[in-house]
């Protein structure tokens, strides 16, 4: 039973109390989350990415769980819920889901040879974390792989230009033009050859936006 409620920041997105979370690495964002204005900005990819899911489905997959920030919300929305990640700080994020009533599957890995099963996943979602790889033809294709027939992934990722290199020392990120080396267009080509775009969303709007959020479905019979 939950001591208290969670966290919402409007009708669709909840998260975790901030005191239940524990950050997993130095390079962690989950302080931002929960500042006054930063906040506001980091959650707001949360609530792009809440805004292109469907109901319920049985099998949801995060890729980069990270903290566990979105772990709840996927977990009102999935029979069964799966989260992977490279940090091996797994047990304290279940033991902070179990604690909301959540008991997830937590593993370890990375996107590019992930440890799940073809075909295993009705939704795949994974925020902030293409942007680091430069093997984007091999992530996209273990996306397809572990999806169902007619599965979503909802993906999202930041632009990657000189632009983003001089704001994001601005709220506490150093160094990010030696860890972001993909680009959205770049993301979009790879993930393009192997699933259908349906839907596009980005802040803020207009010519310069700093966070897409995209959903794709795979083929509903392969081959």
């Amino acid at each position: 039973m939950r001591r208290d409620p969670l966290t919402t920041t409007d009708s669709r997105l909840h998260l975790p109390p901030r005191d239940r979370l524990r950050r997993t690495a130095e390079d962690d964002p989950l302080l931002f989350y929960y500042m006054p204005i930063v906040g506001r900005i980091y959650r707001r990819r949360l609530e792009l990415a809440v805004g292109l899911l469907d109901g319920s489905v049985r099998s949801a997959v995060e890729i980069g769980y990270g903290s566990g920030i979105l772990l709840l919300e996927l977990g009102r929305r999935a029979a069964r819920l799966t989260g992977v990640d490279r940090h091996d700080a797994g047990p304290t994020v279940r033991a902070m889901a179990r604690a909301e009533g959540l008991d997830p599957l937590l593993v370890r890995g990375g996107i590019c040879e992930l440890p799940l099963a073809a075909g295993s996943a009705d939704l795949l979602v994974c925020l902030s974390v293409l942007e680091h790889v430069r093997a984007l033809d091999t992530a996209a294709a273990e996306i397809a792989r572990v999806l169902r027939p007619g599965g979503i992934a909802v993906l999202g990722y930041p632009r990657v230009d000189r632009l983003m290199q001089a704001l994001f020392p601005l709220i506490g990120f150093r160094g990010i033009a030696q860890h972001h080396v993909s680009t959205p267009s770049d993301i979009e080509r790879a993930v393009g050859a192997r699933l259908t775009l349906e839907a596009r969303r980005t802040w803020p709007r207009g010519p310069l936006p700093f966070y897409t959020v995209t959903r794709w479905r795979s083929a509903r019979h392969p081959g």
